[in-house]
């Protein structure tokens, strides 16, 4: 694949757990593309205005897990990976094209 750029973001959000209590999370967001010669800095203000969509609110059943939110912000910014992680309880997934 070659040489990849990535920029990073977060994150905060409530969703209903499986026992259907509402609670949230600090969620970091990292996106990978390859590298084109394109600005960083232009991805990483993409990938936060499309998190910013997502942050303090209460996320929607399809998007309240790590691995949904990956797959979803992936679509959304084309990003070849995408590793959504809640850094606290060291857990998260990660999303590759």
């Amino acid at each position: 694949m070659g040489v990849l750029s990535w920029a990073d973001t977060h994150i905060c959000a409530a969703h209903k757990g499986d026992d259907g209590v509402m609670h949230g999370h600090t969620w970091r967001v990292r996106a990978f593309w390859e590298y084109d010669e394109r600005p960083i800095e232009q991805r990483k203000q993409f990938l936060e205005r499309t998190c910013w969509t997502m942050d303090h609110t209460v996320l929607s059943d399809h998007l309240r897990r790590a691995e949904d939110m990956a797959s979803h912000i992936g679509g959304l910014v084309a990003a070849v990976r995408v590793d959504v992680w809640r850094e606290p309880e060291g857990m998260g997934a990660t999303w590759t094209a």
